[in-house]
């Protein structure tokens, strides 16, 4: 290692950042005010935090607290190169980094605070990346005063005090290799370390680094790192401005007949913001320009404002703008609320469920959803997962922390749909992952009673608080029409059940976890069937009898629903072995299930689902095969946990090219006529391991659903598609299901 004694040099933690310039790199960037000012958990639009929970900004400075894979990731801008480019390209890194250690610590792990560059995943998108870096290149400043560059580290140690140390990381390009310098400046002394890479280690996005030894989700750190003075330039760094990611995040929106309900996610601003968010619309012919119609604050803790906006005609689209003033500066994010199709045009529902975050941000599905341009979105429910994007989940912790942790997951879901979002009406329901639990029995919104089982969620009820729990779900249907009921819960949850009439669809959206009882919570002898408990409640149950009675407006009825009212799975999990557990779907409590699909079936309601990671479209049973309604089910976007339909199969796999359809009673007893199914691939779980995500995704079954409502809605053409760019559809789909339609 080489050591250059400098002059003492002085420097203030001035809190200034590079902005990027808008050109191809950053040869020559310009500096700007910085948004690291004051005090808050979210560092800025610039900026993601890996986890938000670890990353804060007080009174200027940033401080995170170190853990494994700790990044702050530098959105705007990478390192890239084109392999052709001359020798010389260079890259500048420079940041002001001091240690915290803990409290009380008197044999400290080091912990190293630096860059982490060359960040890139298994799937070729910025964003995944963020969460899901599979490959990376580390440059930083242990506490213990040592320097790492890779795989190297130097003998001797950098004097380390209360004082911030420059870090700087040079890179010049040798051909396809860069000789990269590490430098670490206390102010009276400068240290440096050195090497040579091949390129390829460093190409990928640049993130500020506090990691240290793992810990979960919520404990405490060892150690925190202070950072200030962040610097990047240098041509072989890009800038890519269209990539920063708020404070106005994504909006979505329903119309209900002449009310269009528009919720606006934010986010977590600090406590100082007082800025109101504005809606501006175009003229009713949508030419012109934005005008204020309404202000709304940031609700505290979900952090979302919602609009309503009643008398809305709606005869041509309509453009949307949101405003919103933070720090000096006037964001805006527009959208359009789409002209209402006619009862007797074609209507397409895209539907989706089960998202288990490691194809983030799915982009080859929401591109070719984005090219068949859906109507209308559903998302039945699991938009996350607890361990959506890594480290942990925040349970234990109070309630604003463990939202924070919500919110983390949360914005990746809305990160990946919000271009569809904006522009046409969606409905979004939570289920038992949204809310943090592996399954939910919520047995009327009480409270999960104590155990002496972990997380004993079959005793019935939630297991968060119930201001937690009312927050996530805003998130999600908060720009739902208003609820059936006014009631407060005996947890102080509220329901959100509801119905809205879109394009001569009536849609009855269903909470079928929120009061189905506990199994673990009634006698034994009665768990079997469990007659006498509840499923949709009482209250619910009104409603979708008045509902499936009430035609004003619709043509066709629709129910959305977390789960498929039957239990249209036989194997489960990593090795798809032969399961009988059919109490977490909705075919149990079977006499509470049977009255549900009886309401459906006189109602002549198709009902669409999701929840089982399993894409299934079925003719429903009470008393006998067919005497009910169709379901619909959708697997997930990206399946964890597997399952599959394969009646008859108790061991081993089944033979390739096996029909599955016909007419079945379920674990539960219950009479289905199924006439499609989208298995995983048969064997998948033997096949060899792979890293490639898609590829998992594709084995384990993963796809989504669109109903294509025929203009005289008598007819629906239903179509599961595997996971994928190519249009390609699960076997036996497309189906085509005749509706009984009621006349104009």
């Amino acid at each position: 290692m080489r050591f250059l004694i400098f002059p003492i040099i002085a420097f203030a933690l001035l809190m200034s950042t590079t902005i990027v310039a808008e050109d191809a790199s950053m040869d020559q960037p310009r500096t700007a005010g910085s948004t690291w000012r004051g005090s808050r958990v979210w560092i800025g639009p610039d900026w993601w935090a890996n986890p938000l929970t670890d990353w804060r900004i007080r009174d200027g400075v940033v401080h995170a607290a170190a853990g494994k894979d700790r990044t702050l990731c530098w959105l705007p801008a990478e390192v890239e190169t084109d392999p052709d480019s001359a020798d010389g390209q260079n890259l500048d890194l420079s940041v002001d980094v001091a240690f915290v250690p803990k409290k009380g610590d008197k044999s400290p792990r080091p912990i190293t605070a630096g860059f982490r560059i060359g960040r890139r995943g298994g799937i070729a998108e910025y964003r995944h990346a963020l969460v899901s870096a599979t490959k990376f290149f580390d440059a930083g400043l242990r506490s213990n005063g040592r320097l790492v560059l890779g795989s190297i580290t130097s003998d001797e140690s950098v004097t380390i005090g209360d004082a911030s140390i420059r870090l700087m990381l040079n890179g010049k390009r040798i051909g396809q290799r860069i000789a990269l310098t590490l430098s670490a400046d206390n102010g009276q002394q400068t240290w440096q370390i050195q090497d040579t890479v091949d390129l390829d280690q460093v190409i990928g996005g640049i993130s500020l680094l506090a990691d240290g030894p793992p810990r979960a989700g919520g404990s405490r750190p060892a150690a925190m790192c202070k950072f200030a003075n962040v610097d990047l330039k240098g041509s072989l760094i890009s800038s890519h401005p269209d990539r920063s990611f708020g404070p106005i995040l994504w909006s979505q929106y329903t119309r209900n007949q002449n009310r269009v309900r528009l919720m606006v996610q934010f986010a977590p601003l600090g406590k100082g913001n007082r800025s109101k968010a504005r809606l501006c619309l175009r003229g009713e012919d949508n030419q012109g320009d934005f005008r204020e119609v309404e202000k709304q604050p940031v609700e505290k803790l979900s952090r979302t404002a919602v609009f309503t906006l009643d008398d809305w005609a709606g005869a041509v689209d309509r453009d949307y703008q949101i405003r919103f003033d933070w720090l000096g500066q006037t964001y805006r994010w527009t959208g359009t609320i789409r002209a209402e199709p006619a009862a007797d045009e074609p209507f397409q529902l895209a539907c989706f469920s089960c998202d288990n975050g490691y194809l983030f941000p799915i982009p080859a599905m929401v591109g070719q959803v984005s090219r068949q341009d859906p109507d209308m979105m559903f998302f039945a429910g699991d938009q996350i997962y607890e361990s959506y994007g890594g480290f942990g989940v925040v349970r234990s912790a109070d309630t604003p922390v463990a939202m924070l942790d919500y919110l983390r997951k949360y914005y990746q879901f809305g990160w990946t749909w919000r271009d569809l979002l904006k522009d046409r009406p969606s409905v979004i329901l939570p289920d038992d992952h949204d809310v943090f639990q592996g399954n939910i029995w919520g047995h009327g919104g009480r409270a999960l009673p104590p155990s002496d089982k972990k997380n004993d969620w079959a005793a019935g009820g939630y297991l968060m608080p119930a201001d937690w729990v009312n927050a996530v779900e805003r998130t999600q249907v908060g720009s739902l029409p208003d609820p059936a009921i006014d009631k407060v819960l005996p947890h102080g949850i509220k329901p959100y059940f509801t119905d809205l009439t879109y394009a001569g669809i009536g849609f009855a959206i269903l909470e079928d976890r929120k009061f189905k009882t506990g199994p673990n919570a009634i006698p034994a002898s009665d768990r079997p069937r469990g007659d006498g408990y509840d499923l949709l409640g009482t209250d619910q149950e009104a409603f979708l009898a008045q509902w499936a009675d009430d035609w004003t407006g619709q043509r066709v009825k629709v129910a959305l629903s977390q789960t498929i009212f039957c239990n249209a799975a036989t194997h489960v999990g990593e090795n798809l072995k032969r399961g009988r557990y059919y109490h977490d779907s909705g075919a149990w409590p079977v006499e509470a299930r049977n009255r549900a699909v009886r309401i459906l079936g006189d109602g002549e309601a198709l009902s669409i689902h999701g929840d089982q990671h399993l894409g299934v479209l079925l003719r429903q049973g009470v008393d006998d095969f067919d005497d009910a309604g169709y379901a619909f089910m959708v697997p997930g976007t990206a399946n964890g946990f597997p399952r599959a339909w394969w009646p008859g199969v108790d061991k081993g796999q089944p033979e390739p090219g096996g029909d599955y359809t016909g007419k079945f009673r379920d674990d539960a007893g219950h009479p289905i006529h199924i006439l499609a199914v989208g298995n995983p691939q048969p064997g998948s779980n033997l096949l060899p391991k792979t890293t490639d995500p898609m590829e998992i995704g594709y084995r384990k079954g993963s796809g989504y659903g669109v109903v294509d409502f025929s203009p005289d809605r008598r007819s629906a053409k239903i179509s599961l598609y595997r996971l994928g760019d190519q249009e390609e559809m699960f076997e036996g789909f497309p189906q085509t299901i005749q509706i009984r339609s009621r006349s104009k």
